[in-house]
């Protein structure tokens, strides 16, 4: 297991989604986008936040993103505990720059092989 990725976690999805891992990756990477962009325009409005890192949170622990999910429950947790604006754009840096390498590992390690045969 490394740090980004859940491994185990992945390979249990690929058993049980067979054919449509594939899919599942893809959608994620795209649904992650589109998440990140939640949190970025939810900024400033602290329960909009703490929605948009929640349902961030909840994607990437599916998918087995455990870094990713810990930076998005710390962002959720700071919206209900601290609301203090010095702190949020360091947090949303931390998971954008963790968006984009948990998804050039899933793409590198799930997607890359697939479109070479």
């Amino acid at each position: 297991m490394s740090d980004r990725l859940d491994l185990t976690a992945l390979q249990e999805l690929q058993e049980i989604m067979e054919e449509d891992f594939t899919l599942l990756i893809e959608t994620f990477i795209n649904d992650a986008r589109e998440r990140y962009a939640d949190i970025e325009k939810a900024v400033g409005d602290w329960q909009r936040l703490r929605r948009a890192a929640h349902a961030f949170k909840g994607s990437s622990s599916n998918i087995g993103a455990r870094r990713l999910a810990k930076l998005c429950q710390r962002l959720e947790l700071y919206c209900i505990e601290s609301q203090e604006p010095h702190g949020v754009a360091e947090q949303v840096a931390a998971i954008e720059t963790e968006m984009h390498a948990v998804s050039e590992a899933l793409n590198a390690r799930y997607l890359s092989s697939a479109t070479k045969t």
